[in-house]
């Protein structure tokens, strides 16, 4: 029995060039969140539980918003109001953007100190095969 309950040695490692492995999570994460929000949005139950006797789950998410103080009230309206949502997603847009600028332009400064250095490395060792060629001239001739 000892056998059996010992670890897997051999782990699963995702890699990038993956793409079953990603599918079948993406396919897992779709039918656990479509299974999830039908009971949440259309299933309550009339039994037992917070969602008892209500038609839908947002009915008690209203009476519990309703439950809080004014002030509590006053500031959940002010945050999810049009001018500070719209602003918010506009503020996200802008900053994915200038990621995704600065991301690409790191990338390409990358690439080319990279080919510097190729061609500094190149240039090193065209000199040194000079330097070299020089030597073994003076040697011969000695």
């Amino acid at each position: 029995m000892w056998w059996f309950l010992e670890p897997f040695q051999d782990q699963y490692v995702l890699r990038s060039d993956d793409n079953f492995s990603r599918g079948l999570l993406l396919i897992t994460l779709l039918l656990t969140i479509m299974t999830v929000g039908y009971y949440l949005l259309y299933a309550p139950s009339s039994d037992c539980g917070p969602f008892r006797n209500l038609d839908a789950v947002w009915d008690w998410v209203g009476d519990q918003l309703d439950s809080l103080p004014e002030i509590t009230q006053n500031a959940l309206i002010t945050l999810t109001s049009p001018a500070l949502t719209i602003s918010f997603l506009v503020l996200l847009c802008v900053a994915a953007l200038h990621y995704g600028m600065s991301n690409k332009l790191l990338r390409k400064n990358i690439k080319n100190v990279t080919q510097k250095i190729h061609k500094q490395e190149l240039y090193k060792r065209k000199i040194v095969a000079k330097i070299a060629s020089e030597w073994k001239k003076k040697e011969i001739t000695k």
